[in-house]
């Protein structure tokens, strides 16, 4: 503020910020050619927060001549600040999914944005993503100075099944670079289509063995990640693994069903941290001890499977590790577990399952 005939009183200003009103300073000064001046003074450590400023200042002669002028100053020291759209933050409390859905990423930034880049990294390969093709951008004005840009990420983009991770680097006309890296907003997760198997070694379809015991083992499998798998004898749930469990021994769980004067139906379901489930057939086997002239009754289909028992029930069986009451030793020097009904934990029926670990 300059004139020949400037008041002695302080001219009046008044700044405005996203926190309210900021005190000013002011100096006078005189130049050489004679004209007295206010210069203003507004400490860098007052503009704390990013933001638009507004400045009113207004002066008087000593005629009484009065101007006046309002001025926008915009900080923006920390360019971009990226979140994830309320549907995709919901997403994103699961990493593990069946389906693709829209990824929304959503950019504030008191500038323009001048360059942008969306990466898709799948499976450790990455590609940049076409504006138009694979997702579409918006951009709203708020009222609070910033700008929202809104990018949304098609589903069709992401049919394939893999490791996903999506990421934004932009730049603003202010000279700020962000990227979503560098904030809590990492977009991380996992498409899973298709359902675990089960390879199953040891028993066949109606098989009849005159030993004292059987031994068979049972290795889930799945191209991601599993996470649970459960054993059904007779229809009737007898032990059960979660991921953990699962990751042992090669992911290669064995057991052992003892003789007894009936068949046995055996049937194994599995799960992936995806949801999709796989289950095998019902395998009925008779172990009928080594006396042979024990004779072995015809096999017949009665009643519903596990299967249909556990869907019908609409119900999920525990998933952690079963614990029996007492240890035995298995015959390769392993420890293993015995299921006793002696105490209430089972059915009597099916006291003589033993469960091996090697």
């Amino acid at each position: 503020v300059q004139d020949e005939d400037l008041r002695s009183e302080p001219v009046k200003a008044r700044l405005e910020g996203p926190d309210g009103e900021i005190k000013v300073d002011w100096e006078l000064r005189a130049s050489e050619d004679g004209r007295m001046h206010y210069a203003l003074r507004i400490p860098e450590n007052k503009l704390i927060r990013d933001g638009k400023y507004t400045l009113e200042v207004e002066a008087e002669d000593e005629a009484g001549h009065v101007t006046g002028i309002a001025e926008e100053i915009m900080v923006n020291r920390n360019g971009s600040v990226f979140t994830m759209a309320q549907r995709t933050m919901e997403a994103m409390d699961t990493y593990y999914h069946r389906e693709a859905f829209d990824v929304v990423v959503e950019e504030k930034n008191l500038s323009n944005v001048e360059s942008m880049q969306l990466i898709c990294n799948v499976n450790g390969k990455s590609r940049v993503l076409q504006e138009g093709t694979d997702f579409s951008t918006s951009l709203i004005e708020q009222t609070d100075g910033y700008k929202k840009y809104t990018y949304t990420v098609h589903s069709d983009t992401m049919e394939e099944e893999g490791i996903y991770e999506i990421m934004i680097a932009s730049g603003d006309e202010a000279g700020n670079l962000a990227n979503s890296t560098q904030t809590d907003s990492v977009i991380r997760f996992m498409i899973d289509r298709s359902a675990p198997d089960c390879l199953v070694n040891g028993i066949s379809d109606q098989q009849i063995i005159y030993e004292d015991e059987l031994y068979f083992t049972a290795e889930p499998r799945d191209n991601l990640a599993l996470e649970s798998m459960e054993l059904y004898v007779n229809r009737e749930p007898v032990s059960a693994y979660s991921q953990e469990d699962l990751l042992q021994d090669d992911g290669i769980v064995r057991w052992k069903l003892e003789a007894l004067d009936q068949w046995q139906q055996v049937q194994i379901h599995v799960t992936d941290k995806s949801g999709n489930e796989f289950w095998t057939q019902e395998i009925p086997v008779f172990v009928a001890g080594r006396d042979q002239s024990v004779p072995v009754p015809e096999y017949q289909v009665t009643g519903r499977s596990a299967r249909q028992v556990y869907e019908g029930r609409g119900e999920v069986w525990h998933t952690g590790t079963i614990h029996a009451p007492s240890a035995v030793r298995s015959a390769g020097g392993g420890s293993g577990l015995l299921l006793s009904a002696a105490n209430g934990d089972m059915p009597m029926a099916y006291a003589s399952v033993i469960l091996v670990f090697f």
